[in-house]
């Protein structure tokens, strides 16, 4: 599908657009510039998932932390335990549950490490992609023939005739 491209004087700067020139095609002439409609709805899409992801994440390390905290009280209950007693048979069972404790605390802990908050702000994230997307210019010119090729996915839902 071949572009044209075009260049607009704005007060302060210049505005790139790239225009479809295909005669009879449904977007001819048409800027592959999003709205700011458009740019407001992906907005409010991408925040749902977003606020969702954070307050996962901050549930499983709540999950976690408790975890690691009843481990903690029974490890401390069961060595109170192991040193009032002085038959050889239940030291030796209490040293292997306490060993599997510390290895179940140790695992919790793990998890909890794995389960973190997305770095940055939202607006930190989406603002890049949404800049990428309303300055489609820049995509095609790069030259790479997959990133022009996603941008047409992007723009244009259906095949072009």
């Amino acid at each position: 599908m071949p572009l044209r491209s075009s260049l607009s004087k704005g007060r302060t700067k210049h505005y790139a657009y790239y225009l479809c020139q295909t005669k009879g095609c449904d977007h001819y002439g048409k800027s592959l510039e999003p709205t700011p409609g458009l740019v407001q709805m992906a907005t409010a899409m991408f925040r749902s998932p977003w606020d969702g992801r954070a307050a996962q994440a901050n549930e499983l390390r709540q999950g976690a932390a408790r975890q690691i905290r009843a481990i903690d009280a029974e490890i401390e209950a069961l060595v109170k335990r192991l040193t009032k007693t002085d038959n050889h048979r239940v030291i030796s069972a209490m040293e292997t549950t306490l060993e599997k404790l510390e290895r179940d605390r140790a695992i919790a802990v793990e998890q909890s490490e794995k389960q973190c908050l997305p770095r940055g702000t939202f607006e930190e994230k989406l603002e890049p992609a949404l800049h990428f997307f309303a300055t489609p210019w820049k995509l095609w010119e790069t030259g790479d023939v997959a990133l022009r090729r996603v941008m047409l996915k992007v723009a244009f839902p259906g095949r072009l005739k």
